[in-house]
């Protein structure tokens, strides 16, 4: 969706306690400015407030610094008082705005995801229209290769079915044998098991994994978030994340909607 160009910002947002405290610090105002370059550059990678150079690299400080063109000390202090103070988080090795909601209009976006859906869909069928023409000419040859390949996978399984099973150390683990290994001595509750491993699928489609290191943060992760909200509302919050073609689970999902409507400084800025 590159073609969504904003964020929400309120105009009350220097009211706001936290970042009265930040301007307060020395390098306050750079820090203040670093705080608004990251809300833009989340808005740019548009991601559900993930910061990432790409999907498989995420950005270190050192990175930030060169992008934003800022002292490295300067962005060191910026990210550790933003952690501190609850505005940012460290998701699957990410960096992630918490509370990205307050700054991108999630029911826009999620227009724009349908509008792209049925284009997408619209320009399949026309494929598969002209496919069709050009296929049924060739009808005969394809009968007789397909009937070649059905031998050719018969002979396969057949040597298949006399070949000695896979020992584990010439096997290769996936993604899901990592999951229900690292998961035995978990304190997590078997619903919650078995939406995660389709969490783990849901990870495979998009063509994205976990290394062991980072699947066992997230683990822990997700212990925690059991213990605070309950399995059923961890699982629900699995479900919108898939749902709206999440990288992560985002856990401020949970408490956004157990928040009353009227809240003053529901607008504020940052919670």
């Amino acid at each position: 969706m590159a073609d969504v160009k904003w964020i929400k910002m309120s105009t009350e947002l220097f009211d706001n306690r936290k970042i009265k405290q930040i301007e307060s610090l020395p390098d306050g105002d750079a820090i203040v400015v670093i705080w608004l370059k990251l809300l833009c550059l989340a808005g740019n990678i548009n991601d559900a407030g993930y910061i990432y150079f790409t999907t498989e690299i995420p950005f270190t400080d050192q990175m930030l610094a060169t992008q934003f063109n800022r002292p490295l000390s300067t962005i060191e202090l910026a990210l550790k008082t933003f952690e501190k103070f609850g505005m940012v988080e460290i998701i699957d090795d990410m960096l992630h705005i918490s509370n990205w909601e307050k700054y991108q209009n999630i029911e826009g976006l999620d227009r724009i995801r349908e509008q792209t859906r049925v284009r997408v869909a619209r320009h399949r069928e026309l494929k598969k229209l002209e496919c069709n023409v050009t296929c049924n000419a060739t009808v005969t040859q394809g009968n007789a290769t397909d009937k070649e390949e059905d031998i050719e996978k018969e002979k396969k399984e057949k040597r298949e079915d006399i070949s000695p099973p896979l020992s584990p150390s010439r096997g290769k683990e996936t993604l899901l044998d990592m999951f229900d290994r690292l998961s035995e001595d978990r304190q997590l509750s078997e619903p919650l098991k078995d939406k995660l491993r389709e969490w783990m699928q849901y990870k495979k489609e998009k063509k994205e994994t976990y290394k062991e290191t980072g699947l066992k943060s997230f683990l822990t992760q997700m212990e925690k978030h059991e213990q605070k909200y309950g399995s059923s509302a961890l699982i629900d919050c699995i479900d919108l994340c898939m749902a709206r073609n999440y990288k992560g689970i985002i856990t401020d999902l949970i408490t956004e909607r157990k928040k009353p409507t009227n809240i003053d400084d529901e607008w504020k800025g940052i919670k």
